[in-house]
């Protein structure tokens, strides 16, 4: 997930400022964040972000939340969906790109100065496809790390945050959330509000493809990032039939290809697969860490060897060790009419 103000108010002897609680915060964003959906020119998900509305059709999220994407869409709170046809600006190096979503209509204040530390904040996403999910935490520092303006805090984000707004409580956007460094505790990031005003002025949208994929990056704990690191490749959907004899009832997964976009051996990849209904709706999600074939994965134990995936190649995982096991095989490993899955990568490790 990792890519990589406090206003400053003048006040009177007689004006007093009025802290907001995580309760009116939610109320006042609900309708302002929404969950971002990527697809690629076949129409197989790519990302699952978040993002939030900062005038009329135009949305802010993460740039790598929508690179690659030939198609996307917004979610609301309501699960209404508004089409993303293109993007108004981007900064890739700060990782913010503005897109264009006609019809989503609303604003956010955003503060312009660094936080204060210590001061109050909150985060809103849809961490693991949790749409508007709040989080309260702390302003722990304002950092410059990789020559990237980042503000650490300690309120929760997790895979699917990216994108979405850190308030404080005088109700004002100070930064958008970026990623996570998973080694250590609370240790999260946001980009700086202050960034985003400049992107604002652009009237014209260009089509989303030019939002092209980058180059596996550095993260601020000194490694890979591992925003667009291990992509899915490909997967293996063998279809069967239903009670009707020559009619596709569905498809079973029965592998995985993934490939490793990095400069270094990666291994032990852990991601989840999720099955959504044909409205949308969740139907199962199983996490695994995929090491060798005929292993049971879902928690590898010490013993286990997780196979390496060397730098710019691809590795097939097959999922039959499931259906030889005493085990029922997950609901999502059977997609049926009309479902569709999405499968996202949650981690992994470097192997030196």
């Amino acid at each position: 997930m990792m890519r990589i103000s406090t206003l400053l108010l003048s006040l009177s002897a007689t004006t007093t400022i009025v802290a907001q609680t995580a309760v009116t915060i939610a109320r006042q964003y609900s309708g302002s964040v929404v969950t971002i959906l990527t697809e690629d020119a076949n129409r197989q998900s790519l990302a699952l972000g978040s993002g939030f509305v900062v005038g009329n059709g135009k949305v802010v999220t993460n740039y790598h939340v929508a690179e690659g994407a030939e198609y996307a869409t917004a979610v609301t709170a309501t699960g209404a969906k508004f089409p993303i046809d293109g993007f108004f600006a981007h900064n890739v190096s700060n990782d913010i790109a503005v897109l264009s979503v006609p019809g989503l209509n609303g604003s956010v204040a955003l503060s312009t100065n660094a936080p204060e530390v210590g001061e109050r904040v909150y985060a809103i996403g849809s961490p693991e496809g949790l749409s508007n999910s709040i989080s309260e935490g702390i302003v722990s520092g304002n950092r410059t790390l990789n020559g990237v303006q980042l503000i650490q805090i300690t309120a929760a984000i997790s895979p699917g945050s990216s994108g979405g707004p850190v308030i404080n409580e005088k109700g004002a956007v100070i930064g958008v959330a970026v990623g996570a460094i998973s080694s250590g505790q609370s240790l999260n990031f946001a980009i700086p509000s202050s960034l985003i005003s400049p992107l604002l002025t652009a009237s014209v949208a260009s089509p989303l493809s030019a939002l092209l994929p980058r180059k596996a990056s550095s993260s601020p704990n000194g490694g890979t990032s591992w925003d667009g690191a291990i992509s899915v490749a490909a997967l293996d959907l063998q279809s069967y039939e239903g009670e009707q004899i020559g009619v596709i009832a569905g498809h079973s997964l029965d592998g995985i290809s993934l490939k490793n976009n990095t400069n270094v051996t990666v291994g032990k990849v852990k991601l989840i697969i999720i099955l959504y209904s044909a409205k949308g709706v969740p139907l199962d999600c199983v996490t695994l860490i995929l090491c060798q074939s005929g292993q049971r994965t879902f928690v590898p134990s010490e013993y286990d060897k997780c196979d390496s995936i060397p730098s710019g190649l691809s590795k097939y995982y097959e999922f039959n060790w499931m259906r030889n096991s005493n085990h029922s095989s997950p609901r999502a490993f059977d997609r049926r009419k009309g479902e569709k899955l999405v499968v996202r990568i949650l981690d992994f490790e470097i192997i030196r």
